[in-house]
């Protein structure tokens, strides 16, 4: 047995807040202060309709990393592509949990074939192909960006 530390589960506060790593493609600039980047809505854009009744079943939620855990810095360096063309959103954990029926759960990946060690690792649960469309809207007003790689 491997004599490091084994990650539980642990409940998100509302106050603690959220990261989430996405690519520079999804960036729009407001209309009205041309300067100013918004998050668009298409960043919180799963499941589909074009997924296997498989792949939906097996979906959990869309990632995250819990800010307990990890630093906006760590989040835009996970994954193995090109950190300058990715930027990082946040929110806060209560700003999510106020969209009905989302959530926020911890879901740590460790000694995972599939995926890097990360305790930072969470879902936003809650989303269906049916309320994607109105929840993924006012999800991306509460959230904001906090860094991005390519400025």
């Amino acid at each position: 047995m491997n004599a490091r530390e084994v990650w539980g589960i642990e409940d998100i506060p509302n106050e603690h807040f959220f990261f989430r790593r996405i690519h520079r493609n999804f960036i729009q600039n407001d209309p009205e202060f041309p300067r100013m980047q918004v998050v668009p809505q298409n960043v919180f854009n799963e499941p589909s309709k074009s997924w296997s009744k498989e792949k939906l079943a097996n979906w959990k939620g869309i990632s995250v990393d819990w800010d307990r855990f990890a630093k906006a810095e760590e989040t835009l360096h996970r994954g193995d592509k090109e950190p300058s063309n990715y930027g990082v959103i946040t929110s806060q954990i209560s700003q999510v949990r106020s969209i009905i029926p989302l959530n926020i759960i911890h879901d740590p990946k460790q000694n995972d074939p599939k995926f890097d060690d990360n305790r930072a690792h969470s879902l936003i649960t809650g989303f269906t192909i049916a309320n994607k469309l109105e929840i993924r809207m006012t999800l991306a007003v509460e959230c904001s960006w906090v860094l991005q790689g390519w400025g």
